[in-house]
């Protein structure tokens, strides 16, 4: 898993020009073309939010192949994707949601500087108060 996570960091930052440390999450992820645009003009008001598939393809398929393996071999990640499915989710939506989330790890990462934990278990701060 730490492989992936490395692999996609270093591809992201060739293709974000090194600028990582600057820009947001979003921007990236908007700039890769992942983020689903809702389509809202005119008479295509009932239409389902679609990717632009804007950027730089390579990123793309970097991000959705890291999506598949993780996918199937992370636990997390795989009873994530099983329960979006269940809901009712299309299978391509929920992979991009999956790519959402890889980026965000990656970031995290790489602005904090401390390493992937893979079952760290946030702790709330105001439930510590009550407690």
């Amino acid at each position: 898993m730490k492989k992936v996570f490395f692999l996609i960091a270093v591809i992201t930052l060739g293709f974000t020009a090194n600028h990582i440390y600057d820009e947001k999450v979003k921007g990236t992820a908007a700039y890769s073309g992942i983020i689903p645009y809702e389509q809202t003009s005119g008479t295509s008001l009932h239409k389902a939010p679609r990717s632009k598939k804007c950027g730089p393809a390579k990123l793309r398929k970097l991000l959705f192949l890291a999506a598949l393996s993780v996918r199937t071999h992370n636990q997390t990640f795989k009873k994530y994707f099983l329960r979006k499915v269940a809901e009712g989710k299309n299978k391509r939506l929920v992979l991009n949601n999956i790519e959402n989330k890889l980026l965000k790890i990656i970031f995290a990462v790489i602005n904090s500087g401390v390493a992937y934990t893979e079952n760290y278990k946030s702790i709330n701060p105001a439930l510590l108060k009550t407690a």
